[in-house]
């Protein structure tokens, strides 16, 4: 009775282990046992490193990758990976160009392209070199300021400009505001009504400050011609060395009003040369910068002294900054 029992259970044990073995070949799961053919920790399937590329583990991870776009849309990714695609910027993007081994290049004109009237703020100066005509009923600015004898000691040293602009719109065509305050510089020795040379030496200042509506139509990124014309209120100060400081005829100031044109031919110089438009960008705000070359009209009068008046056209050279 003993040998039977324990004749049973050692063909019991047999059948068992037999069982499981055959389970183990033919890839049959026990009961309580996880199916390795869904198993992500059993199954490898016979895959090739190249075709595990697919589940790219590391998006978040410390080693950086990127993938094609045909990668990605083969990919599994869970719901945080996916979430994290749509909302990825360009600076943090995944995706690299699809051709294999191959990266994008940006040219400079490319770069230099995306800046390209973004600004809506324009500083800049000009120098004018005065050609004006200065009219008095005595012919004294002339023979003072303007005299051909070197003994005069004669100075008109031009108007230099420092200009503030304000886009309301950057099309072909684009329309602004201007403000410009200048400053110009005259000096000369006297003379008496004979003709001879005083030892006094005079000093006239104009500080003209013009108030501006214009317009910009641009031919293509490098060239643009630009026109505007306003108001100019423009205060002298005029003195002279031979009075003592308090003297009543020291200091004369004034102040006259009138108008004023220009128009210009602009340059840009960012785009004709743009490895320098880079440069100058890698250091600075400026999104553009360009030379001018203009002409001015203008016509001030009102002073106290009411024969004195400036008019005519000069001629000068600007240059301009735009930033963001």
């Amino acid at each position: 009775m003993k040998k039977a029992s324990l004749k049973k259970l050692l063909i019991c044990t047999l059948l068992i282990v037999s069982g499981k073995s055959f389970s183990v070949d033919f890839n049959q799961p026990l009961p309580g046992e996880l199916d390795s053919s869904t198993s992500p920790y059993e199954n490898d399937n016979g895959t090739s490193e190249e075709e595990d590329k697919n589940s790219f583990p590391n998006i978040f991870g410390s080693t950086p990758q990127q993938y094609t776009e045909e990668e990605l849309k083969n990919a599994v990714m869970n719901s945080q990976d996916k979430e994290w695609l749509k909302t990825a910027t360009d600076e943090g993007s995944i995706l690299i160009d699809p051709s294999p081994n191959s990266y994008v290049e940006y040219k400079t004109e490319d770069l230099l392209r995306d800046m390209y009237q973004k600004a809506d703020t324009q500083i800049g100066f000009t120098y004018i070199y005065d050609t004006f005509d200065y009219a008095d009923s005595t012919g004294t600015f002339e023979s003072t300021f303007q005299s051909d004898d070197s003994a005069a000691d004669s100075v008109q040293a031009g108007y230099l400009t420092f200009n503030y602009r304000k886009y309301f719109q950057r099309n072909i065509v684009s329309t602004f505001f201007q403000g410009n305050l200048g400053v110009s510089f005259n000096s000369g020795k006297g003379k008496f009504g004979d003709g001879s040379l005083s030892r006094t030496t005079f000093n006239l200042w104009l500080f003209p400050i013009d108030l501006n509506l214009g317009a910009k139509l641009n031919f293509g990124k490098k060239v643009s011609i630009t026109a505007q014309g306003g108001a100019v209120v423009a205060p002298i100060w005029q003195n002279r060395d031979d009075r003592e400081q308090g003297d009543d005829d020291k200091d004369i100031r004034q102040v006259g009003y009138g108008y004023n044109a220009s128009a210009s031919i602009d340059f840009s110089i960012y785009n004709i040369f743009p490895n320098f438009g880079m440069d100058l960008k890698k250091f600075s705000d400026v999104s553009d910068m360009s030379i001018s070359l203009m002409a001015k009209t203008m016509d001030i009068s009102g002073f106290k002294r009411e024969d004195f008046s400036v008019s005519g056209m000069s001629f000068g050279i600007g240059f301009n900054f735009e930033y963001l």
